[in-house]
């Protein structure tokens, strides 16, 4: 598992700029995809931002190993 950045509010009364663009993620969103992840039996946990981040990492690193 590898959680993304939770916005607590702990830092004021507003939700923080970067939950809006996917940076940051609620602790019930962040709930809310784990769980169904763990009951569908994933060997990863990646949620938010994190999910997008692996599978553009993945897409790089085959294009760096296909390049002839």
């Amino acid at each position: 598992m590898a959680p993304p950045i939770i916005d607590t509010g702990r830092v004021g009364s507003t939700r923080s700029g970067g939950t809006a663009n996917r940076m940051m993620v609620s602790p019930g969103e962040f709930a809310t995809g784990a769980l169904a992840q763990f009951e569908a039996d994933k060997d990863e946990v990646l949620v938010g931002i994190l999910a997008d981040t692996r599978r553009m990492g993945e897409a790089l690193f085959e294009r760096m190993n296909n390049h002839s």
